[in-house]
């Protein structure tokens, strides 16, 4: 009873902590900010569910995209109204984790206050910005890791067999879950869980290699049973057609690299805000080279500068207990709690060095291993440091409550450290104040680095207090003081991140609602990308379900988009035709220069509207292409063209795009050149596109969607081959007579099934295997009892 009683006293600290660390969106109508799953991208998915479990596909961008994908962020999404969902996903995330973080220290029987200590550093600093970027697959990774980490420990603790093998199973099913969210960041965090789970088995099995079997097999099978398809399918279309684009290992490695940590800008881990607090902040911006590209021009302002959306901070606390609870551990290194904190440093030293990636020779080594070499931004690396930096600290301040620390030795250390600290960072401090000549940047910026520093050399004194706290053997006032400020410091941090807007603009959007209402099953194509439209391609369009050709951001483009692209500046109709775009939104003037370019009157203005740009107020247009090619469309010549060679043809000047359409295999020779294609009435739905035709010859029937893999095609209810036509579109092949065609995206359906029955086995199983064994000892404990009552 006292154990749920305590529980319910965590769980209710860190409800009211996520309650006020979201306060942004207590307001009715208000979302939370969110750069790459804002609301409008939010939208977007819960649009296409439930049929993206087992397939779909989007019209747009560029020639459209299809899939599947079955990870639990989309169910949550599913089941969770849109609003609700976008204003507490990262609460859910936060609080799982920190749940996950109490109960794995709890384990290693740390008191409360370390364990909530723990959870703190673990996920409220660093990490928890990753919220405003949008990026939730990462941080429910991390918070996964925990729980996974918790089953790992439970399992080497049990001295059943069964029960091991219980918790080994849930332990898979976490770490399946892990890779079917994000793989890259999976990956970092398996690598973590892998070295402290073999460390932990020498430790208490030492040659006992069954029971290493037993751990990295069994969980092994199960996490590889439930992600594997999602897993390879996944990391072709978003990590291994990307790396291909890149045309040698220097590319390679520039792309990969782009996001390290930069070793001159570490002080962002202790002082927040040194560098500014993200890219485009309006008064104190990121000033530094984190997401620097290559070919960026200083002089030309040429590529990208920099891109940074959240924080590296994690603070000063956690560092200064650490290195008392390393003294600590290094004078009992025979504690099984000494070495898991001296193995944890190494392994977190490690973490961190990897994460400056590009400036670190350590992750020249990585780059050489298959699959590692695939993962961008070294960065990541990071929040796996402020994990293990996390338990370390739950650790130290444990180690600092229990071990007597009567002993004049110990109190002249912890002292000796803590004055230490004080003055490096007194040190650092006013010596940043003749900053502004060095950097070379605004003053403003100069005195957010003093107060940087001045945050931290506060903190520093807070931490003094509390170790003077514990000498006296206040320890629970230590803890909570502990608690309190680090607290204080989580919500100072997020306050310069969190914000949120209102969702009545986006819904009442005039002209996306008009767009929505004639788009049909056409292309949108945006001329400007910049300003307003920018916030329009992010949320608005997106939102409202716009079939927009342009895409927002697409940093693993695959190289056959990155081709046709190429084309686009220097023949925008063919471009138009190939994509079905039908609307063109741009400055109202444009339109004479567009009929020039094609038939007389081909453009048409059906509407106008005005918008603020830098230069003044701009008239900008809703302009109809109307003899845009449509989606569906029936073909009677052809020519049979190697794939590598159809844009060769497809932009020669003398080549007709509207009249045949280049095959990418042998198949039956054409008509003559005689017949015009003909337009035709699609039925379109998330996974399919349905259409009914009659002809007296052969024709081939073109979808301007773009040709992948997912994709196939029923003739008269019978699968037929996906024909690849005019470079990246798809198409069939049909023969005289009436003929009904269906494409459909269904090639989820088997991983699906695969995934919700395994996982709803190993649940079961795994959850058996655990209670059997109190089950049993109850049943026997019962049926004696009964016995002796009988006789």
């Amino acid at each position: 009873m006292k154990q749920l009683k305590q529980w319910f006293l965590v769980c209710l600290f860190f409800t009211t902590l996520l309650l006020i660390t979201f306060n942004c969106v207590w307001q009715s109508n208000m979302i939370f900010t969110a750069s790459d799953l804002n609301i409008g991208k939010l939208a977007e998915i819960k649009n296409y569910l439930p049929e993206s479990l087992t397939g779909i596909y989007r019209t747009g961008p560029i020639l459209g995209v299809s899939g599947s994908s079955f990870i639990l962020f989309k169910i949550l999404l599913f089941l969770i109204p849109l609003e609700i969902f976008a204003n507490s996903i990262y609460g859910i995330i936060l609080f799982i984790g920190s749940i996950s973080m109490v109960w794995f220290l709890r384990i290693w029987n740390l008191g409360w206050i370390p364990s909530i200590f723990a959870a703190l550093i673990s996920f409220w600093f660093n990490s928890i910005t990753l919220a405003s970027a949008g990026h939730a697959y990462k941080m429910e990774v991390l918070s996964f890791s925990i729980l996974a980490l918790a089953f790992l420990e439970k399992s080497i603790r049990c001295k059943s067999l069964k029960s091991a093998f219980g918790f080994n199973i849930l332990a898979g099913l976490v770490i399946g879950f892990m890779m079917i969210e994000q793989q890259d960041v999976a990956l970092i965090a398996i690598l973590f869980l892998a070295a402290y789970s073999i460390h932990r088995l020498i430790i208490k099995f030492k040659s006992q290699f069954s029971r290493w079997a037993l751990t990295l097999f069994s969980i092994l099978i199960v996490s590889f049973s439930i992600s594997s398809s999602t897993v390879l399918s996944s990391y072709e279309r978003n990590i291994g057609n990307a790396s291909v684009s890149k045309s040698n290992d220097s590319e390679k490695w520039d792309y990969i690299t782009q996001w390290s940590m930069v070793p001159s800008e570490v002080a962002d881990i202790i002082a927040p805000g040194w560098s500014g607090w993200y890219s485009g902040h309006n008064k104190y911006p990121y000033w530094g080279k984190i997401g620097q590209s290559t070919s960026y021009d200083e002089k030309n302002k040429q590529g990208f500068k920099n891109f940074k959306l959240n924080s590296n901070y994690i603070g000063i606390i956690p560092f200064i207990i650490l290195i008392p609870s390393l003294v600590l551990a290094s004078k009992n290194r025979k504690d099984e709690e000494s070495k898991i904190i001296l193995f944890l440093f190494f392994l977190g030293l490690i973490g961190l060095f990897l994460s400056f990636g590009k400036y670190s020779y350590l992750y020249k080594i990585i780059f050489q291993i298959p699959l590692l070499n695939d993962i961008r931004a070294p960065i990541k690396f990071l929040d796996n440091t402020q994990i293990i930096l996390g338990i370390l600290s739950g650790f130290g301040l444990n180690f600092l409550y229990t071990k007597n620390l009567s002993n004049l030795f110990y109190k002249r250390i912890l002292l000796f450290v803590s004055s230490l600290i004080i003055t490096l960072i007194l040190t650092i401090f006013w010596v940043s104040i003749s900053a502004q000549d060095y950097y070379g940047i605004s003053i403003d910026l100069v005195n957010r680095m003093k107060l940087s520093w001045l945050h931290s050399l506060v903190l520093t004194i807070v931490v003094s207090f509390s170790f003077l706290l514990i000498f006296y053997k206040k320890f629970r006032f230590a803890g909570l003081l502990l608690i309190f400020f680090v607290s204080l410091d989580s919500l100072l941090l997020t306050s310069k991140y969190f914000t949120s807007s209102s969702i009545e603009k986006v819904k009442n959007n005039p002209i996306a609602i008009y767009l929505n209402n004639i788009q049909k099953d056409n292309r949108i194509y945006f001329t400007d990308q910049s300003g307003i439209y920018n916030s329009w391609l992010a949320i608005d369009s997106p939102y409202h379900d716009l079939n927009t050709f342009n895409f927002w951001q697409m940093p693993r483009m695959s190289s056959e988009d990155e081709r046709l692209l190429q084309y686009l500046p220097k023949y925008p109709l063919k471009i138009w035709d190939l994509t079905s775009v039908k609307y063109i939104i741009a400055p109202l003037n444009i339109v004479d220069i567009l009929n020039k370019l094609g038939e007389t009157n081909n453009f048409q203005v059906i509407s106008s509207f005005e918008i603020n740009t830098p230069q003044g107020k701009r008239v900008d247009a809703i302009i109809d292409y109307k003899s845009s090619i449509p989606r569906l469309s029936q073909h009677f010549f052809w020519k049979y063209v190697p794939l590598d060679k159809h844009c060769d043809y497809l932009f020669k000047t003398d080549y007709n795009i509207r009249e045949s359409v280049l095959v990418s295999k042998e198949i039956p020779k054409s008509s003559v050149l005689s017949e015009k294609s003909r337009q035709l009435e699609g039925v379109y739905h998330n996974n399919s596109v349905k259409v009914n035709i009659e002809s007296d010859r052969y024709s081939i029937i073109r979808f301007s969607q773009k040709y992948q893999p997912e994709w196939s095609v029923l003739l008269n209810e019978k699968e037929v081959e996906v024909l690849q036509l005019d470079y990246m579109c798809m198409g069939v092949l049909v023969p005289p007579g009436k003929n009904n065609i269906e494409f459909r995206v269904d090639s989820g359906k088997f991983q699906f099934r695969w995934f919700a029955g395994s996982t709803t086995f190993f649940t079961i199983f795994g959850l058996f295997l655990i209670l059997l064994l109190k089950f049993s000892k109850l049943i026997y404990a019962n049926s004696l009892c009964f016995s002796l009552a009988f006789l």
